[in-house]
């Protein structure tokens, strides 16, 4: 089995003095090929953490979003929007993200061919988003997310 691990930088430190930091570690994840395509799934011990269902999201302590997105729909976590157009997500992180024109915003995945499955992790500083279980991955570094959760139907696992 292959593992890859890698950091998020942030452009901008968080935490108070003691523990104030500038990035942080991605979820492991588990390299492979199906069908001539790489895929990048989450390693297997972390699905086994997030394994307690919850009726509401808590960023501080992290979580894990299932839902399904089709073309047309979208979900709203926090202010992090994720949308599917023409079977390509699309993600959109202005309300969630320092005012600085040199970071990029909107994120795109090439056309989706497995589904509509999206296993979304969820910290207070980061989103990466397992779509189809892995044909394509999406993070993204946010700041000041809520716990607010829009559109879609969805359910929210959290560690025991």
């Amino acid at each position: 089995r292959r593992v890859v691990i890698a950091w998020a930088r942030m452009p901008e430190a968080v935490g108070d003095n003691e523990n104030k930091r500038i990035g942080m570690m991605c979820i492991p994840r588990v390299v492979d090929i199906r069908n001539n395509h790489i895929y990048f799934s989450p390693h297997p011990n972390i699905r086994k953490a997030f394994s307690k269902k919850s009726g509401k999201p808590s960023h501080k302590s992290g979580y894990m979003l299932k839902t399904a997105i089709n073309n047309g729909e979208s979900i709203n976590i926090g202010g992090y929007i994720i949308r599917r157009e023409d079977d390509i997500i699309i993600t959109d992180r202005t309300a969630v993200f320092i005012n600085d024109k040199n970071y990029r915003l909107i994120a795109k995945t090439p056309v989706v061919k497995e589904g509509n499955r999206l296993e979304i992790y969820v910290d207070s500083n980061l989103i990466e988003i397992y779509i189809n279980d892995g044909e394509y991955v999406l993070s993204s570094v946010v700041y000041g997310l809520s716990d607010i959760i829009e559109g879609g139907e969805y359910e929210i696992f959290v560690t025991e």
